[in-house]
């Protein structure tokens, strides 16, 4: 009753601030398609993604864990060691009650099930990055649950409790390490990006453009420029720490990104072009055809709009 009684709740609220601020579910990726109905026909194909999210997460991403770059290894001797004391476990339980010793292996097939239960709901997506904190927990949980399961009484379990123990004190060192380098690759990316950017700025002065009334557009990805120093923690870091990367072009393309960074991250006040003039420089020839700064002809004039080709990707 309280499970029903808050999910009325919740479409009332829902449906309240969606009218509030003038959203229509439709225009979100289809959410306005998600329903019951929809959830129960799905079901089987989303327990699938389920495993393959599951799969790809641990096996694929090495959990994001990027410092040491063998990682994987610290993974690897986790999945043994809980595949050793779900046999174990399985043995145990077999002995007292057959039956029990099934549903045991069944709940632990369900594990990948449950941590990436949010994909039962969520159709047409994979395990985003902020969803996985599921995923994140559930290597400690099972691992405390599987040690804590066994027998007092045996040598085993002693050894077991040990074991869990240093690998759990060992995955945390790691994502210690991997956090770490991620802030240092953001600060770097970030110090790059905005010498690069004081460059530009005073090679515009330099011209005479920014006493012009002309709109400046600056085209590409800051990384990809020779300008841009990758140094070992910008190249070891996970995708989303990697400043002036492959999410610079995210978003409305690098418009957002280089006004944004430009005027609030360096304190510049340039003119930027319109977002609409930004678009229609993408379609010329004129763009692909420039070199990248700080070559002659990397800055110039299309259409009324001063443009910095900072890389070929844009």
């Amino acid at each position: 009753m309280t499970i029903i009684t808050g999910g009325i709740f919740y479409i009332i609220i829902a449906n309240g601030l969606l009218m509030i601020y003038g959203i229509q579910r439709s225009s979100y990726k289809g959410a306005s398609e998600v329903s019951l109905g929809t959830i129960i026909v799905s079901f089987p194909a989303s327990v699938i993604r389920c495993y393959k999210n599951f799969y790809a997460y641990f096996v694929n991403r090495n959990m994001y864990l990027t410092v040491p770059n063998k990682s994987f290894l610290l993974l690897l001797g986790i999945g043994l060691f809980m595949l050793f004391c779900v046999i174990r476990l399985f043995t145990i339980i077999w002995r007292k009650n057959r039956l029990y010793a099934i549903c045991f292996l069944g709940c632990v097939a369900l594990i990948p099930v449950a941590g990436c239960a949010i994909l039962l709901i969520v159709q047409g997506t994979g395990m985003g990055l902020l969803m996985s904190m599921s995923l994140v927990s559930s290597p400690v949980l099972c691992l405390w649950i599987s040690v804590e399961s066994m027998p007092k009484e045996e040598k085993v379990s002693f050894f077991c409790k040990k074991v869990s123990h240093l690998l759990l004190l060992l995955l945390l060192w790691v994502e210690i390490l991997t956090v770490t380098n991620d802030q240092l690759a953001l600060k770097e990316g970030k110090k790059a990006t905005e010498k690069m950017t004081n460059i530009i700025v005073s090679e515009l002065a330099s011209e005479e453009y920014l006493g012009s009334d002309s709109a400046i557009a600056i085209m590409g990805k800051p990384s990809e420029n020779n300008l841009f120093a990758k140094r070992k923690a910008w190249e070891a870091a996970n995708f989303y720490a990697r400043f002036g990367a492959d999410d610079w072009l995210g978003g409305r393309d690098g418009y957002r990104s280089w006004r944004g960074f430009v005027i609030e991250g360096c304190g510049i006040n340039l003119n930027f072009c319109t977002e609409e003039q930004y678009k229609n420089l993408l379609q010329t020839n004129e763009l692909s055809e420039m070199p990248v700064f700080p070559a002659e002809g990397s800055i110039r004039e299309i259409d009324g709009v001063v443009v910095v080709k900072v890389s070929e990707a844009y």
